[in-house]
């Protein structure tokens, strides 16, 4: 699963309880879980959470 943060400014605290529920589904599930495209602000808020350890990749934006 890939989940394309490319145009979210503003991750509110039920999405972020969401995505950190689909990457452990997807973990328990064997299925890869890869966060594309998240901007600075977004991925620090999402290593906080522990993403990191729940996710096959977790990238910044870029080209």
């Amino acid at each position: 699963m890939e989940v394309d943060l490319g145009k979210v400014t503003y991750l509110a605290p039920e999405v972020r309880a969401l995505l950190l529920a689909a990457a452990a589904t997807a973990r328990r599930f064997g299925a890869r879980f890869v966060v594309t495209r998240a901007s600075p602000l977004s991925r620090r808020v999402l290593e906080e959470l522990g993403m990191r350890r729940l996710t096959d990749a977790l990238l910044s934006s870029g080209p």
